[in-house]
């Protein structure tokens, strides 16, 4: 089944918001009829242990890990090419 939704989350310094977020994200997504999803997590370089946060959530997130904070629209625009559902939602946790 194709994806009809890419969700775009970028993370600085939240690592206490991630889990809840994905957890209700992917129950969201399991109730309704979206049907397959891909979640997209870019990191703009946080301090905290966001990057452990997010290598536990895999494989159900793809991770971008920027080296520098690079802004909340540039982190978007990442996602660009890697994006494959039919629908975008940017997601702030």
């Amino acid at each position: 089944m194709p994806v009809r939704l890419s969700v775009v989350v970028v993370n600085y310094n939240t690592a206490t918001l991630l889990r809840p977020m994905m957890s209700r994200l992917l129950e969201a997504a399991s109730s309704t009829k979206v049907g397959p999803i891909q979640t997209l997590i870019v990191d703009n370089a946080s301090r905290d242990n966001s990057l452990d946060v997010i290598s536990a959530l895999a494989p159900a997130v793809q991770l971008i890990a920027n080296t520098k904070n690079v802004g909340f629209g540039r982190a978007n625009n990442q996602c660009l090419a890697l994006m494959e559902g039919q629908y975008v939602l940017l997601l702030n946790t």
